[in-house]
């Protein structure tokens, strides 16, 4: 059987590792909801940072790519 200090340092350690995992998913989702357009300095999206397909002809202004 298990003595009181290992038991608990078990409990600890799950505690310490949801709590880690909860921080870091946290962190994304407010960053996802706190970086709005408004955020973004002119010219400094470049090609490498918009995936595939991300954005379409209508969504341009005219002679906006060139």
């Amino acid at each position: 059987m298990l003595s009181a200090f290992k038991r608990a340092g078990r409990h600890h350690a799950a505690i310490a590792a949801y709590a880690a995992l909860f921080a870091a998913l946290g962190g994304s989702a407010y960053a996802a909801v706190q970086v709005t357009s408004a955020d973004i300095v002119d010219e400094t999206i470049q090609a490498a940072d918009i995936g595939p397909r991300a954005v379409s002809d209508s969504e341009l202004q005219d002679e906006a790519v060139t």
